[in-house]
């Protein structure tokens, strides 16, 4: 991709001057990472052609990169009122409201975009993950079984899918069902012989024994056990997992990751960085700041809070509300403790059996506090 962009580039004076824009803006998006470069290219293409709908909602998307959700949102309309037989302005038009906090805008985006194109699978994944990320995960698990039923044939679906699902099972603790789901998932992309897409899969399983398990020791052999199958060295450089191998090795026993995390605070994934962050800090001894980090990092709208965006993901919500609520227990916020234990307690009140105890002394110290506040 990278070399055909850049010869599109290099020669972009014989072509025409709609399609010159485009591959300006699609080497800088994609090549220079420069996203002025990029924005201005797709400015420039609809001032000579405003109903240019692959450009509107390309345009929508480096804003919502740089966090110009207001931008974004405009843009993103724009496309989706020119729309005919395209849907992906419909559901970025649904990040955007969602990570603006307008959670019934989003909504009602989903649900014309779901309406004006039916029986489209792009349209469909992003419903249950909608769903997912606003922690109704029975009815994000329902309709990605539904979603499984109907394109499972597809490998890119099935791998795709049962990741997804892999995710939701972990988000409430039920960490044999995600193994199944992820294991699923590494079939069908040994299947379509994507060796990274394997290695991620392993990665994925890896995170869950840090965020949840929190057995730092079985992430490292897991994840040295898929690249003894799988050696980097036999993948295309640019598809090696470089960044989530290296946050495990980091996450299983370096503090000194802090500036790494807080420089990642940026582009499309708006609370990845504050999870990594606030262990740092925590690691540091900065109950306080880490504290606050973590707070924000659960309570920040965001709808890539899922596999393959960023380092953290929907399983690690459990385990932040736990730990928020011993920290402040530890500090003497006993009403705050409370409400983290029992957000805790209901979203893991059927995790596995390995996992109860932790549940069984949440609750426990949720009722002394109730008992001690009256």
């Amino acid at each position: 991709m990278v070399e055909a962009l850049t010869q599109a580039f290099e020669n972009r004076d014989r072509l025409t001057e709609r399609e010159r824009y485009m591959a300006t803006a699609a080497y800088h998006e994609s090549v220079t990472g420069d996203m002025q470069l990029t924005i201005a290219a797709y400015q420039n293409l609809l001032e000579i052609d405003p109903e240019h709908t692959g450009a509107s909602n390309n345009l929508g998307v480096m804003y919502e990169i740089v966090r110009d959700f207001d931008r974004a949102e405009e843009t993103y309309a724009l496309s989706a009122s020119l729309a005919t037989t395209s849907q992906p302005a419909y559901v970025n038009l649904v990040s955007a409201r969602f990570h603006q906090g307008d959670a019934s805008g989003a909504g009602a985006a989903l649900e014309e975009a779901l309406a004006r194109f039916p029986d489209n699978p792009a349209v469909e994944w992003h419903d249950y993950q909608h769903a997912a990320v606003i922690g109704d995960y029975e009815t994000a698990d329902s309709l990605a079984s539904d979603m499984d039923e109907t394109y499972g044939t597809d490998l890119f679906w099935r791998a795709a899918v049962a990741a997804d699902r892999g995710a939701i099972a972990a988000a409430t603790g039920r960490l044999e069902e995600a193994r199944t789901y992820l294991r699923s998932a590494t079939t069908a992309n040994q299947d379509r012989r994507l060796s990274a897409e394997v290695l991620r899969m392993a990665e994925k399983e890896a995170w869950l024994d840090i965020v949840v398990r929190e057995d730092r020791s079985a992430s490292v052999s897991r994840v040295e056990a898929a690249l003894g199958r799988y050696p980097l060295e036999g993948i295309d450089p640019l598809e090696r997992p470089y960044l989530p191998i290296s946050q495990i090795y980091a996450e299983a026993g370096r503090p000194e990751v802090a500036r790494p995390f807080r420089l990642s605070d940026r582009g499309s994934c708006y609370a990845c960085a504050y999870r990594g962050l606030a262990d740092a800090y925590l690691a540091a001894g900065n109950r306080d700041s880490a504290l606050a980090l973590y707070e924000r990092y659960v309570e920040t709208p965001d709808l890539y809070r899922y596999w393959g965006h960023g380092p953290y993901t929907t399983a690690d919500i459990g385990p932040t509300y736990e730990r928020l609520g011993q920290l402040h227990d530890e500090a003497g916020n006993l009403e705050k403790a409370a409400e983290y234990y029992a957000k805790f307690v209901g979203l893991w009140a059927n995790a596995d059996a390995e996992l109860q105890p932790r549940v069984s002394a949440a609750q426990a110290r949720l009722e002394e506090i109730v008992k001690e506040r009256g």
